[in-house]
């Protein structure tokens, strides 16, 4: 038709692929910083080196350890002050830092007890200090009652469970991860901070570069030939999200893949890496407070059902079959009736109830791995006198 044919060409390739938008000068800017990063990446020019471990330094100059703790591990109680170089260590610290050469000369005097336990003690006592006659803090609220800003605030910090279209991008994900190297290769030792970067900057490239190339073939030929990454900045950081998410959700999956994601991240947004790769990989983690808000479906978290749609029936023994099938049907009517409420043009029904599937997801855990854990506390703090040793 004449209405489809005036449309700009660039307009159905994609929000991420479109650049008919874009002025000349930010192609110009765009084809520069693709043609640096080409460069760096084949060795033709050099990243300025900023010193050794400059970035490191400052990282640790930053990280003082808290008064009464060891410099060294910033974790034991110190117990020795070295003289000559007027710090305190724990016992273990001070020997492996002081047992060889002009530091074995070093001369030593006691920490006092109210220097080095005084920050421990205080923490340590605010942190026993336990009602033994109080009674656990409900979960959640009860069900019926106005939740208030309860589940607003819990929702902040629970993932939005994933689609059958994000599972799609998950294998993509650990798949890529697990045939990088990107640990063996940048944690070496010799490296001056210029080589690390350059090392950082290939191994990265090599990562979204798959990723790209996974996704569509003609893409991935694209990007090597031209280096333009940021083209597809919104592709990358939804499947490296995804990744994240799903270990936030699963934290016995992605043992290995994981921690190379995480690092691979956390270079990613040096300054060194940042200004020459021009573009950023990392995004926030989608969680349901967030989805919900920017689809105008808050007042879903503060709805007096959202509790009965989120609460997990528990077979504990005492409640009978009938009253476990009667909190079921009334969690499952929950939901649908949510659902149904709170759908519009910008969020369907089963959006809604993917995000209350989500926060569901969460209590199951919590009452997996946190419940056990407060009961054991509870067992110690009761039955054990901490004064009196018992056979």
């Amino acid at each position: 038709s004449a209405a489809r044919r005036s449309e700009p060409p660039g307009e159905k390739i994609g929000p991420v692929y479109s650049c008919w938008r874009r002025s000349r000068q930010e192609l110009e800017e765009m084809s520069e910083a693709a043609k640096r990063l080409g460069r760096v990446l084949d060795g033709h020019e050099e990243v300025p080196d900023g010193g050794e471990g400059g970035g490191d330094a400052a990282m640790a100059q930053s990280e003082a350890a808290p008064p009464g703790f060891c410099v060294e591990c910033k974790e034991k109680v110190a117990r020795t002050r070295c003289v000559q170089c007027a710090d305190d260590y724990c016992r273990v610290c001070f020997q492996m830092q002081h047992r060889k050469g002009s530091r074995a000369k070093h001369t030593t005097t006691k920490v006092s007890a109210s220097i080095s336990r005084g920050g421990a003690a205080q923490s340590s006592s605010e942190m026993m200090d336990v009602d033994e006659d109080a009674p656990l803090a409900s979960f959640a609220p009860e069900a019926g009652s106005a939740p208030g800003n309860w589940f607003v605030e819990r929702a902040k910090y629970i993932p939005v469970r994933l689609t059958m279209a994000e599972r799609k991008e998950l294998r993509l994900c650990e798949a890529v991860l697990s045939v990088s190297d990107y640990t063996s290769k940048i944690d070496t030792v010799g490296k001056s901070k210029a080589k690390r970067t350059q090392a950082q900057l290939q191994e990265i490239c090599a990562v979204l570069t798959a990723l790209i190339t996974a996704s569509d073939y003609n893409d991935g030929r694209d990007v090597v030939e031209s280096r333009q990454y940021k083209d597809h900045e919104s592709r990358i950081q939804d499947i490296l999200e995804i990744g994240r998410r799903h270990k936030i959700m699963n934290p016995e999956k992605m043992r290995g893949e994981y921690g190379k994601l995480i690092y691979m991240l956390q270079d990613s947004v040096t300054p060194e890496v940042q200004h020459i790769l021009d573009m950023r990989i990392v995004k926030p983690i989608t969680t349901v407070h967030s989805y919900l808000a920017a689809r105008g479906a808050a007042a879903v978290l503060e709805d007096s059902l959202i509790t009965t749609a989120t609460r997990e029936i528990i077979a504990d023994g005492v409640k009978s079959r009938q009253q476990l099938n009667r909190e079921s049907r009334e969690k499952h009517r929950a939901i649908e009736h949510l659902g149904d409420k709170y759908a519009s043009r910008r969020i369907t029904d089963e959006e809604v109830k993917l995000c209350l599937y989500s926060m569901g997801d969460n209590h199951s855990f919590l009452t997996a791995n946190r419940d056990p854990v407060d009961k054991m506390i509870v067992y110690l703090t009761r039955l054990f006198d901490p004064d009196q040793i018992e056979p």
